[in-house]
């Protein structure tokens, strides 16, 4: 039988297998593709993780371009796409100061390339990233990394060795004077972070956004928004931090300024001339006149001395004595008169009396040695000895007319202020004097002296020995120290105290452009210091600058003890810096262009402690402002730059004195009788007051006081440039001002009108030639023709009137002064600039209306540096609105300006502000380093060089490959960076 089977039982069945196979297939292949995807997913992450290493790598080379970072094994490597479009701080930037392309201007902000919407201002590196593989299975996203890197200092307050406090804090954006009604400049962020760190705790009463770093201590924030941290960062600890070499770059840049100055101490304060070297020089035996002859200190105290001359005729010397005083003034000078006079005859009667008698004597003496009777021989020898006796009565008489006279003469003279009279402080003083000195004599400095001094000149001549000697004796007992010079306008009081250690001075000291100054003395400035366009002062001493004025004075032209310093400007303290300055106007104005931000180029330098005790503000000097509207500005800074300093060479503040000593000598007729049996004088000196012959020390005076007045304005001319008459901006007045928006007052800038200056051609031509003709022909001559025969003249005791009427001394001092002070011509007194009164009234307003907000644009960078403390404000009760600086000290830093604007490192020390504004661009500074690349003209005479020398700032400018020295960061960082999609 047929066993009889469905066919659609068969069919189902296979349907069921095939639908399994199916599913396990699927299940299989769905297994392989998550397995893929997830392979996948592995690779492109790695790539991805691979490009995040490969763009830290190259971010850390550009931060680091010396060290080596991507290993070799590395898949994907990290490329620059887009490389800096906006360039970081130039690290010798100062080497092109002078340069007439300018300095970089980190104010403008350019458009990137790398995407449209960004703009960048200078100062920093914009880094675009890319990566690529020859990996087929690594392939990373298109993303790019995008790095902003700046080579400035990182910290807002760095404290490795101490704490911090600080009021409001924030990263800031330099506004410039152009945004001033755009940008609120206490909001003004600059995209970073403001970044603290320090040893022990960090106190903020406002952070804006930071980031904060302590490494033993506490972070105590009232207000905003920050991350700490534990610990100190990498780039702040160990040897080559930057904590630890920011003292080595101070130490470089000081020693390399200190090494191209010209030191000028010997000028301030050569060796004050002592007896013997002036007793040698007026005698003609000084071999080295020139060497010593050139000091400041020299100028300020001249020993002059007693001069003797006479004439013997029998028993009467007349004895003319040329003093270096003032005559005795008042009622004195009649009233020696009167006593010379009334005595005259009384001793002229005495004198005849003795006269008389010793013909007796005579007469007697004749008898007795021709008398042969031994009675008569004894009568007469008694008469004679009666005669002898009578004839000492008589001489005794004449010694008691004497001491008479001398009472006489005490009481005449108690009014004389012959010996305090140091003549007129100032040129208007001296309204009415001549040259030929002032009429009377000066008989109270030597009358107590008189008898000795007659006893031992009498004694000599009559023995016929030399009488030149005398002046060696007196000359240590009777000499005055004379000023020779003028210095500064008509109604300035001349005020120099110059010592070995310490050299100190009324008036306002400046170092044209380009040059460097040493003085290694303490130097205590009564004025303002002006330091100008890359000039530097290295003070190897302690520097106070303090006002001058006895009360305070609005007018920003008044000196007041202020430091101002110049693009480039550099000043380096070996000891402690101290400036006074002004509650509105500041203690240090540092100056920088208008409309413009550029790298930091001002330093101060000290290894002691700083005190600025009313802030150091942003400033402008006239030169400064270039605008369109005001076309004579645009020269300004090359006249100030280039003819001002080396017109003050030639017609300078130093001027002659005229001599105030008497105009007559102070004369006497001594009568000497010799008393036997040893022949000891009786001197009897009568005053005898007459218009001859006149005092060969107001000769000298006037030829000395050409000649220093000439060499101090070539050696000094250029440091005082705003005490000459010419100076158009007032006595002592510096051309710069605290830094407010000219726009404000353009109405008034336009109302400038330079006044007419020599060119330089003329001046260079009367330095060139005036100088060394002054130092090498009309010096020496003046001292052999005038004042070496005027005084050996006076010591022949016999013949000196007869030798000083055929010498034709004042016909040679007046040919030789004509010849070389016609340059005096020039110092006719230009017109003041017109509208300066305006600007600084404009100035003044706008200073007390609010200076804070006013002079926080364009704030320039400086480099302030203590090895000790730096207080700004620290014991004021008052606001002090602004201070600016990258401040670095050995020891602790306060400020309490209501700003501070840049950054604070203490190495040692705390760090306590008010307000602190971090500007990176502040915390760099490149050092200009003047040239001293110069030819000596005249071997020994190093001072004549630099005197003679006419180029200055960009007329001479230094090209050497060192002419900069860099005071910043040693590593760079990342201020923003992160990944664009």
């Amino acid at each position: 039988m047929q066993l009889f089977r469905p066919r659609h039982r068969r069919a189902s069945a296979l349907m069921i297998v095939f639908a399994m196979m199916f599913v396990l297939i699927t299940l299989v292949a769905g297994l392989h593709y998550r397995q893929g995807t997830a392979r996948s997913s592995l690779f492109h992450e790695e790539a991805n993780l691979q490009a995040r290493v490969a763009a830290e790598y190259e971010l850390a080379k550009q931060c680091q371009p010396q060290a080596s970072f991507s290993p070799d094994t590395q898949a994907i490597k990290g490329t620059l796409s887009v490389a800096k479009e906006s360039a970081m701080q130039p690290a010798l930037s100062a080497s092109k100061l002078f340069d007439d392309g300018g300095m970089p201007d980190l104010a403008v902000a350019k458009t990137m390339a790398l995407d449209k919407v960004f703009k960048s201002r200078g100062g920093v590196a914009w880094n675009m990233i890319s990566t690529t593989s020859n990996d087929p299975a690594m392939r990373p996203d298109r993303a790019k990394f995008l790095a902003v890197i700046s080579n400035a200092f990182p910290y807002a307050a760095c404290a490795p060795g101490g704490k911090i406090q600080v009021g409001k804090t924030l990263a800031w954006r330099n506004p410039i004077f152009g945004e001033s009604g755009k940008v609120d400049t206490e909001l003004a962020y600059s995209g970073g972070p403001a970044r603290m760190a320090a040893d022990g705790d960090i106190a903020i009463e406002e952070c804006s956004y930071g980031e904060l770093h302590t490494f033993k201590g506490e972070v105590n924030v009232e207000r905003g928004r920050f991350v700490a941290y534990a610990g100190l960062p990498a780039d702040i600890m160990g040897p080559a931090a930057y904590p630890a070499l920011i003292k080595q770059q101070a130490e470089a840049a000081r020693d390399k300024l200190k090494l191209n100055a010209q030191d000028k101490t010997s000028l301030f304060n050569g060796n004050s001339f002592q007896v013997n070297e002036v007793l040698k020089l007026f005698k003609g035996e000084g071999q080295n006149f020139l060497a010593g002859l050139l000091s400041l200190r020299q100028a300020m105290h001249f020993p002059f001395f007693m001069i003797p001359g006479g004439r013997v005729n029998g028993i009467f010397v007349q004895v003319w004595l040329h003093m270096p005083y003032a005559p005795d003034g008042g009622s004195a000078g009649d009233d020696v008169g009167k006593v010379g006079k009334e005595k005259e005859t009384e001793r002229d009667d005495k004198l005849k009396k003795i006269d008389d008698k010793q013909k007796e004597i005579d007469s007697l003496a004749a008898q007795e040695k021709t008398e042969t009777d031994a009675e008569k021989k004894k009568k007469i020898a008694a008469d004679k000895a009666s005669a002898e006796k009578q004839k000492e009565n008589l001489a005794t008489g004449l010694q008691d007319m004497y001491k008479d006279i001398q009472k006489e003469m005490d009481k005449a003279l108690a009014s004389s202020s012959a010996e305090t009279d140091t003549g007129p402080s100032n040129r208007d003083g001296e309204t009415g004097m001549t040259d030929k000195g002032v009429t009377g004599w000066s008989y109270g400095p030597v009358y107590k002296k008189i008898f000795q001094f007659c006893v031992e000149t009498i004694v000599k001549a009559i023995s016929g020995q030399d009488v030149k000697s005398i002046l060696d004796e007196w000359a240590k007992t009777l000499y005055q120290e004379v000023r020779l010079v003028h210095f500064g306008g008509k109604t300035f009081d001349t005020d120099f105290k110059i010592d070995e250690s310490t050299s100190e001075f009324t008036a306002t000291f400046n170092v044209p452009p380009g040059r460097a100054v040493l003085i290694r003395t303490n130097v205590k400035i009564k004025g303002d210091l002006w330091l100008m366009r890359g000039s530097s002062l290295i003070v190897q001493g302690n520097l106070d600058v303090v006002s001058p004025l006895s009360g305070n004075s609005l007018d920003p032209r008044k000196p007041r003890g202020r430091i101002f310093l110049e693009e480039g400007a550099n000043l380096v303290v070996s000891g402690n810096l101290n400036c006074e300055g002004s509650p509105v106007l500041g203690s240090v104005l540092i100056g920088a262009p208008i409309n413009q931000i550029h790298p930091g180029m001002s330093s101060i330098l000290v290894d002691g402690n700083v005190n600025i005790p009313y802030g150091v503000w942003p400033a402008f000097s006239l030169g400064d402002i270039d605008l369109k509207e005001v076309p004579e500005l645009k020269t300004f800074r090359d006249i100030v730059a280039t003819v001002v300093p080396n017109l003050a060479k030639v017609s300078g503040p130093f001027h002659r004195r005229k001599p105030y000593f008497s105009s007559y000598a102070t004369t006497f007729v001594v009568a000497s009788v010799l008393i036997p049996p040893i022949p000891v004088p009786i001197i009897v000196p009568v005053p005898l007051p007459l218009p001859t012959p006149a005092n060969i020390n107001v000769k000298i005076f006037k030829a000395l006081s050409a000649i220093y007045a000439v060499q101090m304005n070539l050696a000094w001319g250029e440091n005082f440039i705003t005490h000459t008459d010419w100076w158009f901006l007032g006595q002592g007045t510096v051309p710069i001002f605290p830094k407010i928006n000219p726009t404000v007052y353009l109405d008034k800038i336009k109302n400038f009108k330079m006044p007419a200056l020599p060119t330089m051609d003329q001046v260079k031509t009367l330095v060139a030639d005036k100088g060394p003709k002054m130092v090498q022909e009309m010096a020496p001559k003046l001292i052999s023709e005038v004042v070496v025969k005027a005084v050996l003249s006076q010591l022949t005791m016999g013949l000196g009137d007869a030798v000083l009427g055929l010498l034709p001394l004042d016909k040679i001092l007046e040919d030789l002064l004509a010849e070389i002070l016609g340059v005096e011509d020039t110092q006719k007194s230009l017109s003041e600039i017109a509208g300066l009164d305006s600007l600084m009234n404009t100035i003044k307003d706008k200073i007390s209306d609010n200076a804070a907000a006013m002079l926080l644009f364009e704030t320039p960078g400086v480099m302030i540096y203590a090895g000790g403390t730096i207080r700004i404000a620290a014991d004021l009760g008052h606001r002090v609105p602004v201070s600016i600086g990258m401040l670095v000290a050995g020891g602790d830093i306060v400020s309490n300006a209501s700003v501070t604007v840049g950054a604070a490192l203490s190495l040692r020390g705390n760090i306590t502000m008010k307000n602190l504004l971090y500007d990176p661009n502040c915390t760099r500074c490149s050092v200009y380093v003047p040239s001293n690349d110069l030819t000596l003209k005249i071997p020994g005479l190093d001072w004549l060089n630099w005197a003679t020398e006419v180029r200055y700032g960009n007329y001479y400018k230094n090209t050497a490959t060192d002419s900069a020295v860099d005071m910043g960061p040693q590593l760079r960082f990342p201020t923003v960076q992160g990944w664009m999609q």
